[in-house]
């Protein structure tokens, strides 16, 4: 594994691909906007590999906080979507990139 996951409280989680969960998000004393790509052996299902990114892409250095709110995950278009309760956003994964699509309230 090539990175250790940050203690947190308040991530979401999805599948992204066949053999890829995304963590992301979530709070550890600040709001967090990094997030985990584990790779998991096809054959095994076991975790195989962990990268961690920084998620620059989001405006004005947002973070996400999806807590008690489900991450949606497209293993097929490698896309997802979650809500951060903090800023009542809803923002969309794709190309490796988290960006904001619309204000949910």
């Amino acid at each position: 594994m090539e990175a250790i996951i940050t203690a947190r409280q308040g991530a979401g989680m999805c599948q992204v691909a066949s053999n890829e969960v995304m963590i992301v998000g979530g709070f550890n004393g600040k709001f967090l906007s990094d997030y985990y790509i584990i790779g998991c052996d096809e054959d095994t299902g076991q975790p195989a590999r962990l990268k961690k990114f920084e998620n620059n892409t989001m405006q004005n250095n947002q973070t996400l906080f999806p807590f008690q709110v489900p991450t949606v995950g497209d293993s097929v278009k490698g896309e997802a979507y979650s809500i951060d309760w903090q800023n009542m956003t809803l923002y969309h994964y794709s190309n490796n990139q988290w960006k904001y699509k619309m204000h949910v309230k």
